[in-house]
C-alpha cells in the first residue's frame, strides 16, 4: 500500500512539474530575450512593489475584504469591496481608500468604520493560515479597482455605504435605524446585510 501511495505521489509531483514548466516557459523565454537593464528594472520594480505595497489603494481594499469577508464566496467579498469604493465616492467620507479604511481610528477601540481596524490585533494576513486566500483577494481587489477606474464596476449593493453581518447584533446600527439615518430593511449578499444611508 505504501508503495502505491509513493508511486501516486511521485507521478503527481512529476505532472505538477511539467505543468509549471509549460506555464513558465514563455516567461523564461521573455526574460532571456530582455536586455539586462530591463531585467534589472523589472526586478527592482517587483521588490519596491512588495516592500511598499501598503501605499497602494488595492492593499487597503484587499485588507478590508480579507478581514470582513474572507470566509465568504466571491460575491460576498466583492460586495464588501464595493461598499469601500462607495465610501470613497460619497461626500461624507474621504476620497481615497486608505483614509476611508482608517476612518474613526482615533475614536477608540470598537468605534472604527471598519471593525477590524479597532480590534487591537495586528493586520498581518500573510502570516496566517489563509495566505492563499489573501493572495486571491489581493488579485480581486486590483480587478475591482481597475473596473472602477474605467467605469465598468457593477455594484450589486446599489451604492450602499453600510453593512453588517446578518447574524450579529449591532447597537450602533440599531440606533442609526431608530433615528432614521439608515434604511431598516437590508439586502443580504453572502454573510452581510447592506443598508442605504438616509440623508
Amino acid at each position: 500500500m505504501k508503495k502505491i501511495f509513493k508511486n501516486i505521489f511521485v507521478m503527481t509531483l512529476a505532472l505538477v512539474s511539467i505543468i509549471v514548466g509549460v506555464i513558465t516557459m514563455p516567461i523564461k523565454w521573455l526574460w532571456k530575450t530582455m536586455p539586462w537593464w530591463l531585467r534589472w528594472s523589472c526586478a527592482i520594480a517587483m521588490i519596491v512593489f512588495f516592500l511598499f505595497e501598503t501605499i497602494t489603494p488595492a492593499y487597503w481594499l484587499a485588507l478590508t475584504q480579507y478581514y470582513e469577508a474572507r470566509d465568504e464566496p466571491f460575491a460576498g467579498r466583492y460586495a464588501v469591496g464595493c461598499v469601500v469604493l462607495n465610501h470613497v465616492k460619497h461626500h461624507r467620507w474621504p476620497n481615497n481608500v486608505d483614509s476611508v479604511v482608517h476612518a474613526g481610528i482615533n475614536r477608540g477601540k470598537g468605534k472604527c468604520d471598519f471593525s477590524y481596524m479597532c480590534d487591537g490585533k495586528p493586520e498581518k494576513p500573510w502570516s496566517q493560515n489563509h495566505w492563499g486566500t489573501w493572495v486571491n483577494i489581493k488579485a480581486q481587489a486590483w480587478l475591482l479597482l481597475g473596473l472602477d477606474a474605467i467605469g465598468l464596476r457593477y455594484d450589486p449593493t446599489g451604492g450602499v455605504v453600510y453593512y453588517k453581518r446578518y447574524d450579529r447584533y449591532s447597537p450602533w446600527f440599531d440606533k442609526e435605524q431608530r433615528e432614521g439615518r439608515m434604511t431598516k430593511k437590508g439586502q443580504r449578499i453572502g454573510a452581510h446585510e447592506f443598508f442605504h444611508l438616509i440623508e
